[in-house]
């Protein structure tokens, strides 16, 4: 698989693999993750936290963080620490439905699914052509 071109979503799933086959549970991960990187944290970097994994397993998460980075290298998954994302091709659509759901937020389950639905078939289509 090409690392450097690993989007969130990949990531995502990558991370919970590596959890479900480490037999880890979002706690367990956070407590080893923080004592294999006590000193790191009493000079001042971020704990883990459960809620930034879970944050990390739904795919809502910036690839740019150095807490992923460290997690990532925690898990073994092979991710470029500063990987370069492209600009969105799509970033006028994602705007235009951004404003609609703000405008209409009955709407936001209902396009949360679509656009997962889309995530998901762009991700299989990915992972083939790997």
């Amino acid at each position: 698989m090409n690392y450097n071109k690993l989007t969130n979503f990949q990531i995502a799933e990558l991370v919970k693999s590596e959890l479900f086959q480490q037999g880890l549970s979002l706690r367990q991960c956070c407590e080893a993750f923080n004592a294999e990187y006590a000193e790191e944290i009493q000079a001042g970097f971020p704990r883990l936290d459960k809620d930034f994994v879970q944050r990390i397993k739904k795919n809502n998460f910036e690839i740019n963080s150095e807490r992923v980075s460290k997690l990532c290298d925690f898990l073994k998954i092979d991710v470029p620490k500063h990987q370069i994302q492209e600009e969105s091709k799509l970033k006028k659509e994602f705007l235009q439905i951004e404003a609609a759901v703000q405008s209409n937020p009955l709407i936001e389950k209902q396009v949360r699914g679509l656009l997962k639905n889309i995530a998901d078939i762009a991700n299989a289509s990915t992972l083939q052509g790997s």
